[in-house]
């Protein structure tokens, strides 16, 4: 029986930060906000759009907040 793939994922740049949207198998969408590898934001959504601006919101928010994150050390 043959694999039957799909994958369905966005990623861009906004307000200093990496934003990925990725659909997941149970229909619903998950959005990951990172700065400089490090994730300062996740969540899930019903659509992709309201992944998109979910993730969108969090980019501007961190952005707001002066951009400061904590890097994991070694």
């Amino acid at each position: 029986m043959a694999a039957n793939w799909s994958v369905r994922q966005l990623v861009c740049q906004a307000h200093g930060c990496e934003l990925a949207v990725s659909w997941r198998t149970d229909g619903r969408w998950t959005w990951t906000v990172s700065v400089a590898g490090e994730r300062i934001a996740v969540g899930i959504a019903q659509s992709q759009e309201g992944a998109q601006d979910a993730a969108a919101n969090a980019a501007e928010r961190h952005a707001r907040a002066d951009g400061v994150i904590q890097l994991t050390m070694f």
